[in-house]
């Protein structure tokens, strides 16, 4: 029990909140949830993890969630949910330092908040000339959510076109792209909040553990971050056997459905 307090900095206002609970101190509601990390002086400090947190509090159907004031101000868009800021431990108390925590509330439009914005793809498939016959087939990739399997010889524009394929899917919606972001930030990547679909590209050495991550290592697999984007797994002919028969496995609405997983929400082009 100790390793997740050792290592999870964002637990100590809900282990304080319980202390205080338990000398009777004060009275938390069973719908509220505590976040941040607290240090010796009582003061409260943002986390770079919050935001998955707190849209897990959301989704788990939390009504307010108090956390440290500078993350309330960058978390302000989550809906659904009522995001409390507060600076120091005493404030719970309603001490001399702040108001009581009551009356503190979080606007969700607060002008410094991050928005959801859609970044134009690098490659667009209109500034691509010749290849008729493979923008066809981008085009009803597309329109249909099917996955690609290019051949052709080194040189040819596999690349180029895989990343082009981007330029034709519609632009997330808010609510998509906030698990898109949920999904980057677990696995400690940079969170761009934006509607653009994602593209993540794998080399032949990737292994099946990466590809499906690993709740036991915390380990965040491709399949999730790239879903309702596309999978570009570049050298096929080197991948090991065991990826293929994963990568087969997508085709299998049973084994999709044991995996929390859609096939709608995934593309995969294999080069």
């Amino acid at each position: 029990p100790a390793l997740p307090i050792s290592t999870e900095s964002h637990l100590d206002l809900a282990l304080l909140v319980s202390l205080l609970a338990d000398y009777h101190l004060y009275q938390p509601n069973s719908e509220d949830c505590f976040l941040g990390e607290v240090g010796l002086d009582g003061r409260l400090s943002g986390a770079h993890d919050l935001f998955y947190l707190v849209w897990a509090a959301a989704s788990l159907g939390y009504k307010k969630v108090f956390l440290p004031q500078k993350s309330c101000q960058k978390l302000s868009f989550i809906k659904n949910i009522e995001l409390v800021g507060i600076d120091h431990l005493q404030q719970l108390l309603g001490g001399r330092i702040g108001q009581n925590i009551s009356h503190l509330k979080a606007s969700n439009q607060l002008a410094n908040s991050p928005q959801f914005r859609y970044i134009p793809p690098d490659i667009d498939i209109n500034l691509i000339g010749g290849n008729q016959l493979a923008i066809r087939a981008l085009m009803i990739a597309a329109c249909g959510r099917h996955s690609l399997f290019l051949i052709g010889p080194p040189g040819y524009g596999k690349t180029m076109l895989a990343r082009a394929l981007l330029s034709l899917l519609p632009p997330l919606t808010e609510s998509v792209a906030m698990q898109v972001a949920y999904w980057r930030q677990l696995a400690h990547l940079c969170t761009d909040f934006s509607l653009t679909p994602p593209f993540r590209e794998v080399s032949f050495a990737i292994t099946p553990s990466q590809l499906l991550g690993s709740s036991q290592r915390n380990q965040v697999g491709e399949l999730r971050l790239t879903q309702h984007g596309i999978l570009f797994v570049d050298e096929l002919g080197g991948v090991s056997r065991g990826v293929i028969e994963l990568l087969s496995k997508l085709m299998e609405p049973s084994w999709l459905a044991r995996n929390s997983l859609s096939l709608a929400q995934l593309q995969s082009i294999l080069v």
